[in-house]
């Protein structure tokens, strides 16, 4: 049977209606848009996080890119920086997606506003900054091992080799840094936009189960 979840307070609950936990009205609510038919109401739902995923990949090939081209790296270690570097992120996406912002748009207990920013936030970081760290490291780690660049001596117990390694850092950086606008502009579109979907598919679906079962209400607490 289809229900409507309501959030509301413990002392001013209609007469009739069932109280359920928070993890049970999350498992109801999942059902409910897992097995809705037509799939095409509820297409950003099922697969939003895939195409989070998708867009990830974009950003952080072309970081990677970025610093295997300036390394000089051409085919060393393709594969062995690419999963770290680009695999992991896609893989990450879905589940803190997920966990963040679908199931606080299910149980309807944040703000809007509040959940598109955990959208951006976590496209943002995920898909630009984790590839920036590991790409930049990993090349750099690599470059070093089979001599195809110059790099600077390091060391964490000198401060003037700390130094130095940043600047090379920024140096090799720089191109990248003047295109990060577009890459955070593309994440940030499509995070806003996958959840401004999903949540409109999410209420769609309440309300025409309101509108079939009139009286069959849940209330989470």
């Amino acid at each position: 049977m289809a229900v409507k979840i309501h959030k509301g307070d413990i002392n001013n609950i209609p007469e009739g209606a069932v109280i359920i936990s928070k993890h049970k009205a999350l498992d109801m609510q999942w059902n409910l848009m897992n097995n809705w038919t037509p799939t095409k109401e509820v297409l950003f739902f099922k697969f939003g996080p895939g195409i989070l995923a998708a867009t990830s990949i974009i950003s952080s090939t072309l970081i990677m890119k970025h610093y295997r081209n300036k390394l000089k790296l051409l085919s060393i270690g393709r594969a062995l920086l690419f999963i770290p570097g680009v695999v992991f992120p896609s893989l990450m996406i879905p589940p803190f997606y997920v966990k963040a912002v679908t199931q606080p748009i299910l149980l309807q207990d944040h703000c809007p506003i509040c959940i598109q920013m955990r959208s951006v936030t976590i496209q943002s970081m995920v898909s630009i900054s984790y590839p920036i760290l590991v790409s930049s490291v990993g090349t750099l780690l690599m470059a070093n091992t089979y001599g195809t660049y110059r790099i600077p001596e390091f060391s964490f117990f000198s401060i003037k080799k700390i130094s130095d390694m940043l600047s090379f850092w920024r140096k090799i950086s720089k191109r990248l840094f003047s295109n990060l606008p577009m890459h955070f502009l593309l994440q940030f579109i499509v995070a806003i936009f996958i959840t401004e979907m999903t949540a409109k598919e999410v209420f769609k679906v309440q309300a025409e189960v309101e509108f079939r079962n009139p009286s069959s209400s849940l209330y989470n607490k």
